[in-house]
């Protein structure tokens, strides 16, 4: 299964724009590496290029800052500490992340179960947890929902039920692949929402990305959730894959 996610727009266009699915048939013994495609390269280089600059010359940062954010920056400096130091002990810290080529990194699969995060569609439509959140026991499921110990900070997750940083990204997947719906949420959230909240079962997630994780940035956060219509998976049609960005 290969899965493409387009990360210079995708955080700020959800949808199927930015992701693509192949369900690659290639004999295993037939597969081999690839070199990266050219436009990558040169995308890769100009990024490095921009980081070296900064690195060069912090007070680029500052040219680049419109005046209300340095005098919000300006307040907060230590005794002494000039804004000029401020942005090179933040440049000399910057260790250099590509925006377009991300490290290759090996992950193994692990099953596990738990709680069903307090806010997916499991635990809203489930009257026992439902009864338990409104109790005051609900802050103790809670923690047992954020997968703490042996699986803290794993967020990666292939099937299975998403851990979102906000709602259920199902139900933000069901109002975006029905443009009449996606209308009606422009005009009257709560309704639109009420119709998501019934369809958003019908969708599956096919693998969440923890993009801190995925990328190596010191200054990244948020997932990406590649979601996918249960009719479509019975068939095997990846064509209609839709993709979720969040961050808290």
């Amino acid at each position: 299964m290969l899965l493409f996610y387009d990360y210079a727009i995708g955080p700020w266009c959800n949808g199927s724009t930015a992701a693509r699915v192949i369900w690659d048939r290639t004999p295993v013994a037939d597969l081999a590496a690839r070199p990266l495609p050219n436009e990558l390269v040169d995308l890769d280089a100009m990024d490095r290029a921009e980081h070296d600059q900064l690195v060069a010359d912090p007070m680029v940062m500052i040219r680049n800052q419109p005046p209300e954010v340095i005098e919000v920056i300006t307040s907060s400096l230590q005794p002494g500490e000039t804004l000029e130091q401020f942005y090179r002990d933040i440049a000399g810290s910057m260790a250099f992340t590509s925006r377009y080529v991300f490290p290759a990194q090996p992950l193994t699969v692990a099953g596990g179960v738990a709680w069903p995060d307090t806010a997916s569609v499991e635990a809203s439509a489930d009257p026992a947890i439902a009864a338990i959140l409104a109790e005051d026991i609900g802050e103790s499921y809670a923690e047992l929902s954020r997968r703490e110990g042996e699986w803290d900070g794993l967020r990666h997750v292939l099937d299975g039920i998403p851990i979102p940083d906000q709602d259920d990204p199902r139900y933000s997947t069901a109002i975006l692949a029905d443009p009449e719906l996606t209308a009606l949420s422009q005009r009257d959230w709560p309704a639109a929402f009420a119709i998501a909240q019934v369809r958003a079962g019908d969708w599956h997630l096919l693998l969440q990305l923890d993009l801190a994780g995925l990328t190596g940035a010191q200054l990244v956060e948020g997932i990406v959730c590649f979601l996918i219509h249960t009719d479509d998976l019975a068939r095997g049609d990846f064509a209609r894959v839709v993709s979720i960005y969040q961050q808290t």
